[in-house]
C-alpha cells in the first residue's frame, strides 16, 4: 500500500542524509505496528466499554491530529474565485526537475 507519506520520506531522508532504505523500512515497521495494535485495541474497547467509547476515542485522536497537520502543511487553504490555493506556493506550477 502506497501513501503520500512515502514522497515526504524520500525528501526528508535526502535532507538529513539518512538512507532511503532505512527510512522506508522504519515506515513499514510503523505501518505494520498500526495494523497490529489498531484492531487489538479496537476490539478491547468494544468488548469492555462499547462502541460509543471506541467512536469517541477515535474522534479524539482525529481532533488531536488537526493542529500538527495545520502547522506542518502551511495552514488552512484559502478559497479564491479559481478554487483552493495553497498559501505558500501554487500547486499547479511545473516542478523544477533540473536537480
Amino acid at each position: 500500500m502506497t501513501t503520500p507519506s512515502l514522497c515526504e520520506i524520500s525528501h526528508i531522508s535526502k535532507d538529513y542524509r539518512i538512507g532511503q532504505t532505512q527510512s522506508y523500512a522504519l515506515f513499514n515497521v510503523a505501518f505494520s505496528g498500526g495494523f497490529l495494535v489498531g484492531p487489538v485495541l479496537g476490539g478491547f474497547l468494544v468488548k469492555t466499554k462499547g462502541w460509543d467509547v471506541l467512536v469517541t476515542s477515535l474522534a479524539a485522536v482525529m481532533v488531536t491530529g488537526i493542529p500538527p497537520v495545520l502547522v506542518w502543511t502551511g495552514g488552512p487553504l484559502k478559497w479564491s474565485t479559481q478554487g483552493f490555493e495553497n498559501q505558500k506556493e501554487d500547486i499547479r506550477a511545473e516542478p523544477d526537475l533540473k536537480e
